[in-house]
C-alpha cells in the first residue's frame, strides 16, 4: 500500500508568526493535525489538540514541537522501511506528512499504523542503518532518496530553523547548520 492511499487525517496549516492567543483561536474546532510554517516552509507536524492545549510561542526554539517528516505519496511502506529514510522515525515524530509529486501536502499518516507494520514485519527501526562509512566517517545526513522521505528539523538548542535531513542517527546526530557555536543538532 502506498502512503498516498494510507493518508487519512486532515491537516491544517498555521503560520509560526501567530502569537499563542491567536494560535489558540485559530485552532478552535480543528481536529487532526497541524503543520506549522515558518517563512513559507513547513517545519513541524503536531496533533491539533496537543498544540491547542500548550499554545507555545511557535518561534521559540525551546517550544516542544516535533520535526516534520514528509514521505512521497507514491512510496510504499516497505520502500520506506528498506530505505535510510526509516531512520527519520528515530526523531520524535507523531505522524508523517504525505506529499504529492509537486511537494504539496495531501494528508497525514499517524505513527501508529507505521509502528504496527514495523512490529508485525519484525524489521524494527535500525538506528544504525546509516552506520559509519567504510572509512569510519559519518554519512552526510543529506544522503538518501528525497523521493522516499525527508525531515525538516529546527534545532532546540539554538533555534536554527529548517534544517533538512534524509537520515537520522540519535546516537550520532548531524551537525547543526548554525554558523556560530558549532554543535550537534538537537531535535524536538
Amino acid at each position: 500500500m502506498k502512503f498516498g492511499e494510507m493518508a487519512e487525517c486532515s491537516v491544517t496549516t498555521v503560520d509560526a508568526a501567530l502569537r499563542p492567543d491567536d494560535l489558540a483561536d485559530a485552532l478552535l474546532g480543528v481536529d487532526g493535525y497541524v503543520i506549522v510554517v515558518e517563512d513559507g516552509v513547513p517545519f513541524t507536524l503536531i496533533e491539533a489538540e496537543r498544540l491547542r492545549r500548550s499554545s507555545p510561542p511557535l518561534r521559540d526554539p525551546a517550544a516542544p514541537l516535533p520535526p516534520l517528516v514528509v514521505v512521497n505519496a507514491g512510496s510504499t511502506l516497505p520502500d520506506f522501511l528498506e530505505s535510510p529514510a526509516v531512520t527519520l522515525l528515530n526523531l520524535p515524530v507523531v505522524a508523517v506528512a504525505v506529499a504529492d509529486g509537486q511537494g504539496s501536502i495531501v494528508g497525514v499518516v499517524p505513527r501508529e499504523p507505521i509502528d504496527r507494520f514495523i512490529d508485525e514485519d519484525g524489521v524494527g527501526i535500525q538506528p544504525d542503518v546509516m552506520g559509519a562509512g567504510l572509512n569510519g566517517s559519518t554519512p552526510d545526513p543529506a544522503d538518501g532518496d528525497p523521493q522516499i522521505g525527508l525531515a525538516t528539523v529546527r534545532c532546540r538548542r539554538c533555534g536554527t530553523p529548517l534544517q533538512r535531513i534524509r537520515i537520522f542517527d540519535p546516537d550520532n546526530p548531524p551537525e547543526c547548520a548554525a554558523t556560530t557555536d558549532p554543535h550537534r543538532l538537537e531535535s524536538g
